[in-house]
């Protein structure tokens, strides 16, 4: 059975006569615990693929499937979804700077309604896991390139989503922070998450399970 199915999916920007075709009719079944990478040229859609994997942006025509459920095109049923079933992970972290690493990671379990006690089990926990549990009270400003990035995969992993989507995540990364960070997504699919990566770099995609090449909105390889 596929975790995500998505059926001849179409995804515009702009107005006329600046219309942009981001998507065009992308048909994709991604199994339960795939490893998966999205590769292709800058501006080939494999970003806004992963944002409608995400359920970041709608839609303006195809389905999405979700465990063989259609998810409806609206807002509240996308945003019930990426609650309760994605950890999305961006290059540039998205972490508040005015907040603590614990802070950041905390955010999504005080928008769940988690108690105080419970939180801070579960913060500990996650930032134990990936490595940063020493580094708590530190601002994001404080810290390296790979620490943030580190941070940003802790906030996306503490709700126990069950995909994992990242963009980019090792692009503004040295070789070896690079390998640290792709440790912890491997580590995550070997407990059974599903991880979609966007990358540019083949030697990242090369490391996942299976790849797919985006050229002008379309999927051209799998």
């Amino acid at each position: 059975m596929y975790k995500i199915r998505l059926e001849s999916i179409n995804k515009f920007y702009g107005k006329e006569p600046n219309i942009v075709h981001a998507l065009k009719d992308v048909t994709l079944g991604i199994r339960e615990g795939e490893f998966l990478a999205i590769m292709g040229r800058s501006g080939s859609g494999k970003s806004t693929l992963l944002k409608v994997l995400g359920g970041l942006t709608g839609i303006h025509s195809g389905r999405y499937y979700y465990e063989n459920i259609e998810l409806k095109n609206n807002e509240r049923q996308m945003s019930l979804y990426r609650n309760r079933h994605i950890g999305f992970i961006v290059q540039n972290y998205a972490l508040l700077f005015d907040r603590t690493v614990f802070e950041n990671v905390e955010l999504p379990l005080r928008y769940a309604g988690i108690s105080k006690r419970k939180r801070e089990e579960k913060v500990l926990e996650i930032l134990e896991q990936v490595g940063m549990e020493e580094l708590a009270e530190r601002f994001p400003g404080e810290l390296s390139g790979g620490e943030c990035q580190r941070v940003a995969i802790a906030r996306a992993i503490v709700n126990n989503p069950d995909i994992i989507l990242a963009d980019e995540p090792t692009g503004a990364l040295d070789e070896e922070t690079e390998k640290v960070i792709m440790n912890i997504f491997a580590k995550l699919n070997e407990k059974g998450k599903t991880v979609v990566i966007v990358t540019h770099d083949y030697h990242i995609a090369s490391q996942l399970n299976r790849i797919i090449y985006l050229k002008n909105g379309e999927i051209v390889e799998r």
